[in-house]
C-alpha cells in the first residue's frame, strides 16, 4: 500500500492500475487507500482484546477505543506488561495513540 501511496504522490494522480502478468487485474484509488487505514473503533478494539489475551486473560486489561484512541487499563499495574501491550494496540491498524489508566479496584 506504501508502494500505490507513493506513486500517487509522485506522478499527482487518484488511481493506480493493478497488473498481473501483463494483464489489468483492479485499479486501486485513494479512496481505497483511506479506507484501508480507517476502521471503526469496535473492529479495532476486538482487534486489541484478541491481542492482549496473548499477554494474560482478557479480564486483566479493560481496553476502549474512540477515535482510533485507545485507552488501557491493566488491573494488575504492571510496567512491563504495559510496554507490550502498548506495543501490541500500536500495530493495530487503525490505531492513533494509546494511553493507560491505573486500575482503581481493589
Amino acid at each position: 500500500m506504501a508502494e500505490v501511496a507513493n506513486l500517487t504522490l509522485k506522478h499527482r494522480v487518484r488511481s493506480v492500475p493493478v497488473v498481473h502478468e501483463g494483464r489489468l487485474v483492479g485499479i486501486v484509488t485513494r479512496r481505497d487507500m483511506l479506507r484501508s487505514n480507517s476502521r471503526d473503533d469496535w473492529i479495532i478494539e476486538a482487534e486489541i482484546h484478541h491481542r492482549l489475551d496473548v499477554i494474560d486473560s482478557s479480564y486483566r486489561w479493560t481496553a476502549e477505543v474512540s477515535g482510533g484512541q485507545v485507552f488501557i487499563v491493566d488491573r494488575m499495574n504492571d510496567a512491563t506488561d504495559r510496554h507490550v501491550a502498548e506495543v501490541l494496540a500500536r500495530a493495530v491498524a487503525g490505531v492513533t495513540d494509546v494511553r493507560f489508566a491505573e486500575y482503581a479496584g481493589s
